[in-house]
């Protein structure tokens, strides 16, 4: 089974107001992951984050989050214990293979961003 969270920017924690900015995706059954942050986001967040030693630590965190060796325990224990900058969602399961994540990755988080001809 796949699972996927998504890595954000928490711009306010009341309400909860969050910049998505990564995904990751594992495979439950194998063990694998793919982990992928978008530079396009990334330049929103720091836009919204004018305070370049603020975003300079989430880029920090974020880099951290994207080297992980992640598994299914990790990834649900790290969603659910967490404050800060960064928010990760609660690994939720997807119907798809890995195979899928690049397009699921364009579509969760950069098709809308990016200017249409």
């Amino acid at each position: 089974m796949i699972q996927y969270s998504v890595l954000s920017y928490r711009v306010n924690t009341h309400p909860e107001e969050c910049v998505a900015v990564g995904l990751i995706f594992i495979d439950t059954e194998t063990g694998e992951f793919k982990t992928r942050v978008s530079d396009l986001k990334m330049k929103i967040a720091r836009k919204i984050l004018p305070d370049k030693a603020v975003f300079k630590l989430f880029e920090y965190y974020v880099k951290q989050f994207i080297k992980a060796e992640w598994t299914a325990d990790v990834l649900d224990h790290s969603a659910r214990h967490q404050n800060g900058l960064v928010k990760l969602s609660r690994p939720a399961p997807i119907a798809c293979t890995m195979d899928y994540f690049d397009t699921m990755f364009f579509k969760s988080l950069e098709e809308n961003f990016i200017k249409k001809k």
